[in-house]
């Protein structure tokens, strides 16, 4: 499967302003520098879909293409995009925008590109379309897809029952029975816990405790492969998630008890084990860019870049609470399908070793939300309505996005199988080592380095994560 990647990066010119630069990753094409990028979100096109709050008629579509123009003013971009806009079914050319530099890049509604035949990149599974963060952190986690999959969710939406999105997620694992899943459920409702318990089916429930060192405890000593929130999220005084309380839906507070920033996270992952193959944020703004300083990256992108997490599903504005219901049960029915076929090892042909695309698996959760228009068709829906831009994903690279297929965890690296005292079989030890460091070396390449280089680092990695597959 082949896939297009151009990047935004960021340098300081002599004027001590930053200027915005597009390039093109992948596929590399010689003799193609770097181009400027003068998209700032302010142009009209973008600002009136930023104010959208009703149907209006095209106004998604105007803006989509207006963002796809400005992509396409780069020669490199404008010859290999036509060209993965001609895959045809079943073959896919994923596209992702990799986004190294400032806030008003991040803020850029990519989910909207939209081809001159009005087809949009994030409502067809052809291209899905993601966004790339490269993070510093080289720790790379090693997955295989042993069912069964642990979801840990957590249910606190201060003034929003979360009723419905409980029932949503378990709508979707029912219509998945192909792959068995064990849930721990957090709720701060008292009536919701008692809900929960009563209905039992092997599902493990808590009240969210009252202090955070404890959630955190709770969350990693579960150790879940999907890790999902429901709550409110703000980027005022820098992004974070609100969660409640029980006694804050006794005492009718209008405010939150506990605030979890990026740095709080790192804390939900068992320091033995590896991080969630998802971390999903179906809250208000948790993909959003605020416009004070401490607020200039979403609290989506950090928890990539700072905390090191693999992929990050989040909205880029806020959204109604039926709206995240919709959300969730067609994602996760969408998700928890595409696990049992690789569990059940349906799959024959070459995806059947590729990683889970997450940006993909939005398609479904996307096209559902355009779908809520009944009036409407989904062709009318998409070009007038934002609600299905508002699902974003990061990720922190192509490689290495999820559990690839069925089997057991590869030897620990402590284990000595070989009797030479070094911790485990020489290829694997190596191909491990390897890999850490081409991550590191793809995380810190400057936009100026050579495509040949980024190229030649991908292919190995590619390569190494074979070996590892096929161990």
């Amino acid at each position: 499967m082949s896939r297009l990647i151009f990047q935004l990066s960021g340098s300081v010119g002599l004027d001590n302003l930053t200027h915005v630069q597009i390039s093109l990753s992948e596929p590399p094409v010689f003799g193609v520098p770097a181009h400027p990028f003068q998209c700032t979100g302010d142009e009209q096109p973008l600002a009136v879909l930023r104010d959208t709050r009703l149907p209006i008629d095209g106004v998604t579509r105007t803006a989509g293409r207006f963002l796809f123009e400005e992509v396409m003013r780069h020669p490199g971009v404008a010859s290999q995009l036509p060209v993965a806009l001609n895959t045809q079914p079943p073959d896919r050319c994923p596209v992702f925008v990799e986004l190294a530099t400032g806030a008003e890049v991040e803020a850029l509604p990519w989910e909207t590109l939209c081809a001159p035949s009005g087809e949009f990149l994030g409502l067809d599974e052809r291209w899905s379309l993601g966004r790339i963060v490269n993070s510093p952190i080289v720790r790379e986690p090693y997955w295989y897809l042993e069912p069964p999959v642990r979801i840990a969710v957590v249910l606190s939406c201060l003034g929003i029952p979360a009723a419905d999105e409980w029932q949503a997620l378990r709508d979707a694992v029912a219509a998945a029975p192909g792959v068995p899943v064990e849930l721990l459920v957090v709720v701060s409702e008292k009536e919701l816990y008692e809900q929960v318990l009563d209905k039992g089916g092997g599902v493990r429930v808590e009240l969210v405790p009252e202090d955070l060192a404890d959630l955190h405890r709770l969350i990693s000593g579960f150790r879940p492969h999907l890790l999902h929130f429901f709550c409110h999220g703000s980027v005022q005084g820098g992004p974070h998630l609100q969660l409640a309380f029980g006694t804050d839906w006794d005492t009718g507070r209008a405010d939150h008890s506990l605030n979890v920033e990026a740095r709080e996270f790192r804390d939900f992952v068992d320091g033995a084990g590896d991080p969630p193959w998802l971390t999903v944020l179906n809250c208000c703004e948790g993909a959003a860019v605020g416009d004070g300083p401490e607020s200039m990256q979403s609290l989506a992108l950090r928890l990539v870049y700072e905390g090191g997490l693999p992929a990050v599903v989040a909205m880029r504005e806020s959204v109604p609470g039926d709206d995240a219901n919709l959300f969730t049960r067609a994602f996760y029915k969408r998700l928890l399908a595409e696990l049992a076929e690789r569990a059940a090892g349906s799959g024959a042909g070459p995806e059947a070793a590729e990683p889970v695309d997450w940006a993909m698996l939005l398609v479904a959760a996307r096209t559902r939300l355009a779908h809520k228009h009944t009036d409407m068709t989904l062709s009318q829906a998409a070009a007038s309505t934002k609600e299905w831009t508002l699902p974003a994903v990061y990720l922190r690279h192509p490689h290495g996005q999820g559990p690839a297929r069925p089997g057991g965890p590869p030897p620990a690296v402590d284990s000595d199988t070989d009797g030479d005292g070094d911790g485990g079989p020489p290829t694997l030890r190596a191909a491990r080592k390897e890999i850490e460091a081409l991550q590191g070396l793809l995380a810190q390449l400057p936009p100026s380095a050579p495509q040949a280089l980024r190229a030649e680092a991908e292919q190995r990695l590619g390569e190494l994560a074979g070996l590892l597959e096929h161990r």
